[in-house]
């Protein structure tokens, strides 16, 4: 039997294009091995050369996933499994496609995709690749509006009185009710200056006035077309959502489900639903009808409290009245997400027997229950019990068992693991997903205050969007080159892998591991195993020096198993306090597979108490690299040298030639990531990680800003900001040769328009002083596109885009895709330039890409954030978790 993987198998892109070759192949012989070195570089845009090849068939082997003999590969039942569970790249027709052509003329096939690779690996001064846009597929249909529209501006004393947004949508709310009333159709939005409202265009100024209590109010009526971008968007994504309600669909936040026929998947723990369902967004075209609608397919996995119930009643084994009291017990308290709209509550109550909820609850029937939940919210239901939820300030009602969802956590708290592995989605299965949604829900719409909106039938490629006017630019980014040694200049390469053969820029660094901090039941033999196994990887691994440890009983710290489930701060703190004078270098951790608080815990207490550097290592890795996964012991290897370099100067590897250079008048960039923990109602520790233009000066710091209101960035947060800025970038700027004379600061997340003027307005106040004066700053936000807008490349079929492939909107926003996704479709980042200054987004764009690869602690998995950005998101979760100081800096790098 296939042994079987949860959702932590981590399978390489490379792994996955060898795995499928295998798959389409019965045995491949030794004599094709350069076919498959072929194919593997034309998907990964890399030359792949024998040694390349054998050392990635020698990984497969030592997980058991192939096995050579004769002078052949095979495909094992694992690795089947692990194929089959990975996305199709290459698929099976372009497989042997390929392969035909191979046998055709097997020199003229391996030449054309050679020098198809090596045109776009070649290193010049100019690092833009022209892309093809008509092979480059977006998420996105285009649409056609037709209608006149009505748009109303209110504004009063009491809504600028407002402090909140939260307010400002209440007001609006209660004024949309009274228009409503009045016999509009209307949709409202809350703005940052007044109430908007849309309706038909059929309305009399005088009539609105009589319902609005508000003294400024604005009518006029207009052409879709005439109107600015932002309520065209508005009104179409309200008009979208109000069809598709209408078309059977439940709207949960910005995600539209469709509750019928569900597929039912069974799983140990019962049966798990999982529910079609997907989300959009439009876009405007300037100065047309036309509109984008970017399509995301997803889907919602139910674990209801019903089979919950069903399940914990099986695993009790008994069937007396001590029995539905202990599931009574176990259910009272379980958080849970109630349907449609998954509002969080609380279990009060969980009736077995139906006729004592139906008495309690004082509902007619469960006849009639059933038909309210099919008309209200397209959701059939057969509930077998009824469960009292109580939703905070003891607001209780009752609800079927199954339309309430307990999160994965939730049981995992209460009965163990659940690890279920669902492949992600391909770019061809996303295609055909989105195209299916497009004809299902989009073909036939009915607005109900503009005239029509159409949808064409097929996906729009980036050239059609030039065509349009959408699209300004697209094209494809070179990755940078990185310097491995100031002494050698020959150790350039692009790929952050050279590492392994290079070692790093610092030079050696000789590690001395103090104690392992290991659950209780750890073998003594496996910490020995692990040891020697992790010891020989650093070792071998060129320049990094020596790993120095004492012997595995010495070294263990055994914690009370039951932290792993139920962190403890005082306990684990009771623990390193027992042991403090005995620890004097390198801390290694052994931490849950799962997130949880245990891994902060350990290091806010080591911080704490010892002030020492920790390792934080999962128990699956540890028994990995203990029995004897030596490709993993060599990653770990790399996150000990890392640990033991100074933060302030020493580095693995630096960019060779800073892409901030090609900026007019700039030498010297500072570099800030920006991530936020919010601790309570009134303050945001920010988390600032700071660098300079080729990656050394890595400055990590944790802050807590008080903010006001609703939003982060307001005037008091910019200002103390910008002081803890200029402080700590002056000291790690010894003299005045190193002065910077520009500042990026990159922000994560959506940036609201009230942050970015208080951003501006402080910025111009700056350079009027000397400490800032000739400063050129740039606020950029960089964020994931929830909604799906996605970048597909047709060529030999739907593949992902490449990592660098990018989209420029206008002057100011872009679509980048920073990193290869591995199995399933890339999710493409927006770059965009908040703030005026001499960079276009063009030159921010390579800037922002070769600083994802200064992400020292994954060299093969690269991440899509910057390292500032990385080193902020780090602390931010640390501090998400436990009780940080105010203002602390960490003096390692902490990746």
């Amino acid at each position: 039997m296939a042994e079987s993987f949860g959702s932590d198998t981590n399978v390489e892109r490379e792994e996955t294009i060898l795995l499928n070759c295998l798959k389409y192949s019965d045995q491949v012989p030794e004599e094709d091995f350069d076919f498959l070195r072929i194919v593997l570089s034309l998907y990964t845009r890399e030359e792949y050369d024998d040694d390349d090849l054998r050392n990635l068939l020698s990984n497969l082997r030592q997980r058991n996933w192939v096995e050579e003999r004769s002078g052949a590969v095979f495909l094992l039942d694992v690795g089947e499994t692990i194929a089959d569970r990975t996305e199709d790249l290459p698929t099976r027709e372009s497989f042997h496609n390929l392969r035909g052509r191979y046998n055709d003329d097997p020199l003229q096939f391996r030449e054309e995709i050679m020098e198809q690779v090596s045109s776009e690996l070649e290193y010049s001064g100019n690092r833009i690749i022209d892309n093809d846009p008509d092979s480059l597929i977006t998420s996105a249909i285009l649409g056609q509006v037709f209608g006149t529209v009505t748009q109303i501006d209110a504004v009063s004393k009491a809504y600028l009185d407002c402090n909140t947004y939260s307010d400002r949508e209440d007001l609006m709310e209660d004024s949309l009710d009274d228009l409503e009333s009045a016999g509009f159709t209307v949709f409202g939005k809350a703005r940052d200056s007044n109430m908007t409202f849309l309706t038909t265009s059929d309305v009399h100024e005088q009539r609105v006035e009589s319902v609005l209590d508000a003294p400024e109010i604005t009518v006029a009526t207009q052409d879709f077309s005439e109107l600015e971008p932002g309520i065209k968007e508005f009104l179409v994504r309200e008009e979208l959502n109000s069809a598709l309600k209408d078309s059977g669909l439940t709207k949960i936040k910005n995600k539209l489900v469709d509750y019928r026929d569900p597929d039912r998947e069974n799983t140990r723990i019962g049966e798990v639903k999982r529910f079609d369902a997907f989300k959009f967004e439009p876009n405007a075209i300037p100065g047309t009808d036309d509109v984008l609608v970017w399509i995301e397919p997803t889907s919602l996995l139910i674990y209801s409290v019903q089979e919950f119930v069903d399940y914990y009643r099986t695993l009790t084994e008994r069937r007396d009245d001590t029995d539905d009291e202990s599931v009574e017990e176990m259910m009272e308290g379980l958080d849970v997400r109630v349907l449609p709209r998954k509002t969080d509550a609380e279990i009060d109550k969980v009736y077995l027997n139906l006729e004592d909820g139906i008495e309690d609850s004082q509902i007619d029937s469960i006849a009639s229950l059933k038909e309210y939940w099919s008309d209200s919210y397209n959701i059939e239901t057969d509930p077998t019990y009824l469960v009292r939820v109580d939703f905070g300030n003891g607001f209780t009602m009752t609800y079927p068992a199954d339309t309430l969802q307990v999160d994965k956590e939730e049981i995992e708290q209460r009965i163990g693991s659940w690890e279920e592995f669902y492949p992600a989605t391909s770019p061809t299965e996303r295609r055909d997903r989105i195209k299916d949604i497009n004809d299902d829900w989009f073909s036939y719409l009915r607005p109900v205050v503009l005239d029509e909106i159409t949808l064409d039938t097929d996906l729009i490629s980036v050239a059609d969007l030039q065509d349009i006017g959408f699209v300004q630019e697209s094209g494809r980014i070179k990755p940078p080159q990185l310097l491995f040694s100031e002494k050698d200049a020959s150790q350039v390469s692009s790929d952050p892998r050279k590492i392994f053969d290079y070692g790093g820029l610092g030079g050696k660094e000789n590690i001395h591991l103090s104690k392992i901090f290991v659950p209780s039941d750890t073998d003594n033999q496996e910490i020995i195993d692990f040891l020697a196994v992790l010891t020989n990887a650093y070792d071998d691994i060129n320049d990094f020096g020596q790993l120095n440890h004492g012997s595995a009983s010495d070294m263990a710290v055994r914690y009370p198993k039951d932290l792993l489930e139920n962190p403890d701060a005082e306990k684990f703190g009771n623990l390193v306090e027992q042991r403090k004078s005995e620890i004097s270098g390198l801390v290694l951790v052994l931490v849950p597979n799962q997130n949880n608080r245990f891994r902060a815990i350990a290091k806010q207490q080591l911080l704490d108490k010892l002030d020492v550097k920790d390792q934080a290592i999962r128990v699956s890795t540890f028994e990995d690299v203990a029995s004897g996964d030596f490709a993993l012991a060599k990653n770990l290897a790399l996150q000990l040298y890392i640990k033991g370099m100074d933060g302030d100067r020493e580095v693995p590897w630096i960019l060779s030639k800073p892409s901030d250079l090609e900026i007019p008048g700039v030498q010297n960039t500072a570099y800030v990531g920006l991530s936020f923990s919010r601790k309570d109602d009134r303050t945001a520790n920010s988390f600032i990680g700071i660098c300079n233009n080729r990656g050394r000066r890595v400055i990590q710091q944790l802050e807590g800003i008080r903010f006001s209101g609703d939003r982060f960035i307001d005037q008091n947060w910019v200002e103390r900001f910008f002081e803890i800025i200029k402080h700590r970038i002056n000291d790690s700027t010894p003299n005045n040769s190193e002065k910077i004379d520009r500042l990026v600061v990159y922000k994560r997340g959506f940036t609201y328009d009230f942050e970015i003027e208080n951003f501006q307005e402080h910025i111009q106040q700056l350079q009027e002083e000397d400490a800032w004066s000739g400063v050129d700053i740039d606020l950029v936000s960089v964020r994931e596109y929830s909604t799906g807008k996605r970048l597909f490349r047709d060529i030999n079929g739907i593949n992902n885009a490449s990592r660098g492939n990018y989209v420029v909107l206008d002057e100011r926003e872009a679509i980048l895709i920073a990193s290869e996704a591995h199995q399933g479709t890339a999710v493409p980042l927006t770059i965009e330039k908040e703030t005026p200054s001499d960079a276009t987004i063009e030159q921010l764009l390579q800037e922002y890409f070769d600083r994802i690869y200064l992400n020292w602690g994954a060299p093969i998995t690269l991440s899509k954030w910057s390292i500032e950005l990385t080193l902020s998101k780090n602390l931010s979760e640390l501090a998400a978790e436990v009780n940080m100081p105010k203002s602390m800096n960490i003096n390692y790098i902490f990746v």
